[in-house]
């Protein structure tokens, strides 16, 4: 009754049934079934049997999940790679010159080109302006943003006449129909533009470079437009020549002009900051130095109106014609300079008297004027207002110099009268009014005839 501890064993575990195991215990029952089912008996029904899975696996299958991640980033990434390039080609194609002329072909495109970038060459050249190693010339729509009747541009430079934001030449283009083709002719530059890089096109492809910073001539003089002045000795001869004629037909008031009389052109400030080497030249040009009875000792320059045609070159002018101004003698202006290319400097004008005043002159100065130590006297002069001494009566035929001179037209003598007051005085109805000035020189001429007596004043005037 009692087994042998030592050959006790413990029973093997059923092994744990799978899939296939039930297939084939269903398959032996149905079998078992179908041999003892009798007459008008139903069998027991069996469970379909399941698809056993294929041993194989495709290779998609089997690829890792980063492999194929890695696949879906490079295909996105083309097509956004290409969906980019496809957007860039049309924005960059968008509004380019169409390079036909009314629907014909332009039969000589591209010699159309050499010749504006001849000219574009000779322009910067006598400009003074440095065009960018990669300038060159394109055809452009004229009325943009149709791309239609191509026009010549060239670029990018700045001339002196050129915006900042304008580096393009536009050139003067024309064609005529010959033979069902448009044949273009260059005729020279017209204006500056600022245009949209995308609507230059040239038969060989080439595309326009960016303008970049702007780099402007250093030469002069210069206008304020920009516009350069060549001859500009024409220019100061033919101002000249207007001042002289105005001085010896003039006489209303007559003008004292000095024997070397020249002219200048009037320069400063600059042009603008991107122009700071070039100081703005006026267009008016002032010659003198030259003194009227009314000037002051700095009032010497005359204002020359110039109008100016165009020069030989785009962005050049040449004199025309040369007039005098309405304003008169004039003082320099402080941030302004007088300047000529041979570097001639002014003469000088302190000495240059006054031209003799008017018959019928008269003038009050406050400043000291020089009698010579002419012999004068003394006066009164009585109003209904005033009552006025006056500390010397003088008659000369010339008082003082330069800027500070007077003298006499022919035939009659000046008189002058030095006239003081305190600050205030008793007027003839016992009044007392302030007089606002201590001194003052009186000026006026009289005829020689003689002597005679000053009205009111009491003083027989010496001759």
């Amino acid at each position: 009754m009692g087994r042998d501890i030592l050959s006790f064993s413990e029973p093997t575990p059923e092994r744990r049934l799978g899939l296939g195991d039930l297939a084939e215990l269903n398959r032996r029952h149905s079998t078992e079934t179908e041999g003892s089912t009798g007459p008008g008996e139903r069998p027991i029904p069996t469970a379909p049997s399941p698809t056993p899975q294929a041993e194989s696996r495709t290779d998609a299958d089997t690829e890792p999940a980063s492999n194929r991640g890695r696949l879906y980033l490079v295909v996105t990434a083309a097509t956004l790679v290409a969906a980019a390039g496809l957007a860039y080609f049309f924005w960059s194609t968008a509004g380019r010159v169409d390079l036909r002329y009314n629907g014909q072909e332009i039969a000589n495109a591209e010699e159309m080109l050499a010749d504006a970038e001849a000219l574009m060459a000779d322009t910067a050249a006598a400009d003074g302006a440095d065009p960018f190693l990669d300038a060159r010339c394109f055809f452009a729509p004229e009325n943009p943003p149709s791309n239609t009747n191509p026009v010549v541009v060239c670029g990018p430079v700045w001339l002196g006449v050129s915006p900042s934001s304008q580096p393009w030449l536009t050139v003067q283009t024309r064609y005529d129909l010959v033979d069902d083709q448009a044949v273009g002719r260059i005729e020279g530059f017209g204006g500056t533009a600022e245009l949209d890089l995308r609507s230059l096109d040239r038969p060989d492809g080439i595309r326009p470079a960016a303008p970049g910073t702007p780099a402007y001539p250093a030469t002069g003089p210069r206008l304020r437009d920009g516009r350069l002045l060549v001859d500009v000795g024409v220019i100061l001869d033919g101002a000249l020549a207007a001042f002289n004629d105005h001085v010896s037909t003039n006489d209303d008031p007559l003008i004292s002009a000095h024997p070397d009389a020249i002219c200048f052109l009037v320069q400063g400030p600059d042009l603008a900051p991107n122009q700071a080497t070039v100081r703005q030249t006026g267009n008016d040009v002032w010659c003198g130095p030259g003194r009227t009875v009314a000037t002051g000792s700095s009032q010497v320059w005359l204002p020359i109106n110039i109008s100016y045609q165009r020069g030989p070159t785009f962005g050049s002018v040449q004199f025309e014609e040369a007039s005098v101004g309405f304003l008169g003698f004039q003082t320099i202006p402080d941030d302004v300079t007088l300047a000529r290319p041979d570097g001639a400097t002014p003469p000088d004008a302190a000495d240059l008297d006054r031209p003799p005043v008017p018959i019928d002159f008269a003038t009050v100065v406050d400043y000291t004027v020089d009698t010579g130590g002419l012999a004068g006297g003394e006066g009164l002069l009585v109003t209904s207002d005033y009552r006025i001494n006056f500390d010397a009566l003088v008659r000369s035929d010339r008082i003082g110099s330069g800027a500070r001179s007077f003298i006499a037209p022919d035939g009659h003598d000046l008189v002058v009268a030095v006239v003081s007051s305190p600050s205030r005085f008793l007027n003839p109805r016992g009044r007392w009014r302030s007089t606002g000035w201590s001194r003052r020189f009186l000026v006026g001429t009289t005829a020689r005839k003689g002597p005679r007596w000053c009205w009111r004043c009491r003083i027989r005037l010496a001759r």
